[in-house]
């Protein structure tokens, strides 16, 4: 027996053990039963870890109201980068763009631990339980989406050992501002019991005759919890009485069987439309070509899998003039949730893009998205800035006069239905064109060269030459007599590297060009007009001249600009104001002729954005910080537009160039507003570098010629 102090002994040791498991246990929120996850059990506990946030928050955010991320078509944006150990709790996210369908079109992945293969790889509305690239509304445990299916909100709880990355990628053809924040908890440890969250999606358009839809197919040690189906009927009648199927772990025979498709989504008698914490019905409609969208949380009802799990749905249904039962070929996606003891799982490619849509392609998805025929004309000529149906390469010369050239026009058909391309080639100096009149019809998916004659008979300077200007009208037939027209303007420029002349006496950088004489390199006519090219009314409302010279010390650049109305708005970001953009890039080769640059400025060539102000001292420099120590800029008003100096020691395009430069890529933009509310334009000498409009090599001046 046990005397006294060892009773006291003992039971002190007792003691001792319960609060040491207390102390040590993990955190409730990720012991709890999935079921109670995010409601008020346990939330006044002390719990470990510090909260974190990843967001698309400007910087600084004292001084900045711009939270979004712009992504372009073909971008990948990343949303949080973490390094654990740690928890993801919440994830929040909104869009704005005018893509139709946009939420089928951007892709959610998520990585886990460093790996290559992503365990997130979802839709981003199909993530957020809203299909068919819908903005639904769902009011779910671990998924809410409000604001009228724009807010999305995502509870799910990813724990997450070393890292954790969250990507967002665009596969459609317009920009999208992205608002988003993740909430995470970093930790001491996670348990030992801790599963990596998984989500992919799948798709049949339509389902396949003779087989089950599969929704998914996983090895490895887990629970499934959860499942999103979409469905788009593609007869009359219903499409759900298909049984759910689980095969746990190598069975032959369903190891779960279900008795119809709404059952499994906890309905009944059919799918209607309603929310709930475990299942609800996001969007419901009956009949040919209705779009149905339903949810399904195993959150207290997880299924358990230690070796794999196979989970199907039969596409049976009712159908035919008597309604008769039996399969169905309906258009089928769905969404995948489950926890499984390894970082990443195979999964098949996930469709491209366009091919998540149930329409044959972009126009027709415009065509059917209810816009005003001008926004579907401005969204089509937008979408196809980045993937231009028509291009035409420069005519390149080493020659000071030009006389003649062949130029090549590329026109492509990236559309699903056929276009009828009509251009117009207009002479706006000495270069004349033939043929000046294209027209033709593209078939979908057809690339054709047409050659165009250029000649300047009595020879023309190649510094100061006009491009001839191109207008080209696309007008695609679509179904039911549907037609839009998108219109483009591209130019046939000729192109020759420049020698850079010294000076002849010294230039005091303050706005008056009184010294430089005349301004030999024309941009009377825009080599490429960007934002709103219908804004712009001719040389007399936006153009400039300019020179480029040296001596010992310093290169120099005079820009005389014509803007027939200089305005300054506050309330206008400063990159949609009337002022000038130069970007110099005397970066060795290959690095410096590439066109495709759309981060280098500042860190690899040197960008000025000046808004010109009444006095030097008025003027706004954009990102002075950035400009290098040495070089001199002034942009001033004049009465009927404003000029801009630039002085720039070689020392500094050294450090660019890494050693002696020789040869320098030289681009300006005038930026023009004409009233505050629109009318921007931005008005290129050559195509701008981050665009498929330029070419390698434009704008090329040397120090020592040849």
């Amino acid at each position: 027996m046990l005397s006294i102090t060892g009773v006291r002994y003992f039971s002190a040791l007792c003691i001792c053990l319960a609060v040491s498991t207390v102390c040590c246990a993990p955190p409730a929120f990720l012991t709890s039963p999935a079921g109670v996850t995010g409601s008020l059990e346990g939330v006044w506990l002390a719990q470990p870890g510090q909260s974190r946030r990843a967001s698309t928050s400007g910087e600084p955010w004292y001084a900045s109201n711009v939270d979004f991320r712009q992504i372009e078509p073909g971008g990948t944006l990343v949303l949080a980068d973490l390094t654990g150990p740690g928890l993801i709790t919440h994830i929040w996210t909104t869009i704005n763009t005018d893509e139709p369908h946009y939420s089928r079109l951007l892709v959610l992945r998520i990585y886990w631990e460093g790996e290559e293969e992503p365990a997130v790889e979802v839709p981003l509305g199909d993530f957020f339980a809203a299909g068919h690239g819908l903005d639904l509304v769902v009011d779910s445990l671990p998924v809410r989406v409000g604001s009228r299916g724009r807010g999305r909100n995502c509870f799910w709880r990813m724990p997450f050992g070393r890292a954790a990355k969250i990507t967002l990628t665009h596969e459609g053809r317009i920009p999208a501002q992205v608002y988003a924040h993740v909430d995470w908890v970093e930790l001491p440890r996670l348990p030992r019991r801790a599963l990596y969250f998984h989500a992919r999606y799948r798709q049949e358009f339509p389902t396949q005759k003779g087989q089950r839809y599969l929704l998914a197919d996983i090895a490895g040690r887990g629970q499934y919890v959860g499942t999103v189906l979409s469905v788009r009927s593609r007869a009359a009648g219903w499409f759900g009485e298909g049984d759910d199927f689980f095969f746990i772990d190598g069975d032959t025979v369903p190891t779960l069987e279900g008795t119809g498709t709404e059952d499994y989504f906890g309905g009944a008698f059919g799918l209607h439309q309603e929310h709930g914490a475990f299942f609800g019905v996001p969007r419901h409609q009956g009949g040919d070509g209705g779009l149905s969208t339903a949810y399904r949380w195993h959150l207290a009802d997880p299924i358990i899998f230690r070796r794999s799990l196979r989970a199907e749905l039969e596409n049976t249904g009712f159908a035919g003039p008597g309604g008769e039962y039996r399969e169905r070929q309906d258009d089928y996606s769905s969404v995948a949730f489950w926890y499984l003891d390894r970082p990443s799982a195979p999964w098949p490619p996930l469709p491209r893009g366009y091919e998540r849509l149930y329409e044959d392609g972009f126009i027709t998805t415009i065509m059917e998205s209810g816009l005003s025929r001008q926004r579907q004309t401005e969204l089509v000529e937008e979408a196809f800035l980045y993937d231009p149906p028509v291009a035409a390469a420069p005519v390149r010369t080493d020659a000071d006069t030009w006389r003649a050239s062949t130029a090549q026009v590329v026109l492509r058909n990236w559309a699903e239905i056929p276009v009828a391309v009509n251009g117009t080639l207009v002479t706006q100096g000495a270069m004349r064109a033939e043929p000046a009149v294209v027209e033709l019809q593209l078939a979908p998916g057809e690339e054709r060269t047409i050659d165009i004659a250029l000649t300047a008979p009595a020879g023309a300077s190649v510094a100061g030459m006009a491009p001839v200007r191109g207008d080209w009208t696309l007008r695609y037939a679509g179904p039911g007599g549907r037609v839009l027209k998108a219109a483009y303007r591209r130019s046939l420029i000729v192109e020759a590297p420049f020698a850079i002349p010294r000076v002849t006496g010294p230039v005091v950088v303050d706005g008056d060009l009184g010294e430089w004489g005349e301004l030999p390199f024309s941009a009377m006519q825009p080599g490429q007009l960007r934002m709103e090219p219908a804004a712009w009314d001719g040389p007399e409302d936006c153009s400039f001249r300019f020179s480029v010279m040296m001596c010992d010390d310093f290169l120099y650049l005079a820009v005389a600009a014509v803007d027939d109305t200089v305005l300054r708005v506050d309330e206008v970001p400063r990159w949609f104001q009337d002022g000038i953009e130069v970007r110099i890039d005397a970066r060795p080769e290959p690095r410096r002729s590439t066109w495709n640059q759309p981060d280098g400025e500042f860190d690899e060539f040197l960008f000025l954005a000046l808004r010109p102000g009444d006095t030097p001292a008025d003027q706004d420099v954009y990102r002075s910080d950035r400009i290098p120590e040495g070089v001199q800029a002034v942009c001033v008003r004049t009465p009927g537009g404003h000029h801009t100096e630039v002085a720039i020691p070689h020392a500094v395009l050294d450090a660019y160039r890494g050693d002696d430069w020789n040869a320098l890529r030289i681009n300006i933009a005038v930026n023009d507003l004409d009233r505050p509310g629109g009318g921007f334009v931005q008005y290129w000498w050559r195509p701008d570098w981050r665009t498929p409009e330029s070419y390698d090599g434009s704008g090329t001046f040397y120090r020592r010629f040849r």
